[in-house]
């Protein structure tokens, strides 16, 4: 028994590692025993005034809240960035994401009404490579150099708030990587783009654009501000 046992071990030992490390055994045989490598930091910021008179021009965007029932929406997509140089990473590019909210519900109406928090960050992500016009997107359009662009969910809180109800909320979290933002898996089965072309993607700059997105309702006043932690392999 103890001479198949071996026999069994010195099979296992003598097939080679590269061979052992399959989709199938760890999932993202790409990324496989690299070190982590830490890409940049990014920071949005949003402000939710019921009047932003006074608010100093070069900060963090303000906007203006409407009282219920009007939804108030927030669509600023562009308040900061990260560009990777060429080679940074070699497979994917993986992320932190941790939202920090403040707000107050507040209902001055004689009704009760929907409250509604729901700010969330954004990401868009561009790539010389994506400019050539043979390539298409899952959709049969040319990328014109912008990979995706995409909201990062966090949480979500809908309430009824109560005629002449104020209260102040503060939310804390953290969302980190699974799959990533990108990856060689998802440009090439996602994406449908070919091992050539993922092989330049990652060769060339990359342009990660970070801001805030999404609406609120029955609040009066908020904070959203996102810091963003990119790293990869």
């Amino acid at each position: 028994m103890l001479r198949i046992l071996l026999a069994v071990l010195l099979l296992v030992c003598a097939v080679p590692v590269e061979a052992q490390i399959t989709e199938e055994t760890v999932g993202d045989p790409d990324s496989f025993g690299r070190a982590r490598t830490y890409l940049g930091l990014a920071q949005a910021r949003v402000t939710l005034r019921p009047d932003c008179t006074g608010f100093p021009p070069d900060a963090d965007p303000c906007i203006e809240t409407a009282p219920p029932p009007t939804v108030t929406s927030v669509d600023e997509t562009d308040l900061d960035t990260i560009v990777l140089p060429g080679k940074a990473t070699n497979s994917l590019v993986c992320f932190t994401f941790t939202p920090l909210a403040t707000w107050q519900w507040e209902n001055l109406t004689a009704t009760p009404q929907p409250g509604r928090m729901f700010l969330r960050p954004s990401v868009r992500v561009e790539s010389t490579v994506l400019e050539d016009p043979s390539l298409l997107d899952p959709d049969g359009m040319p990328f014109n150099g912008v990979l995706f662009e995409s909201t990062i969910t966090t949480y979500l809180e809908t309430r009824t708030v109560a005629p002449g109800e104020t209260e102040l909320q503060y939310r804390g979290m953290t969302r980190s990587c699974i799959g990533g933002l990108l990856s060689e898996r998802v440009l090439r089965d996602g994406y449908g783009l070919s091992d050539a072309v993922i092989k330049e993607f990652f060769k060339n700059p990359i342009t990660f654009t970070f801001g805030v997105t999404g609406d609120v309702a029955a609040v009066s006043t908020a904070n959203y501000i996102v810091g963003v932690r990119l790293y990869g392999d």
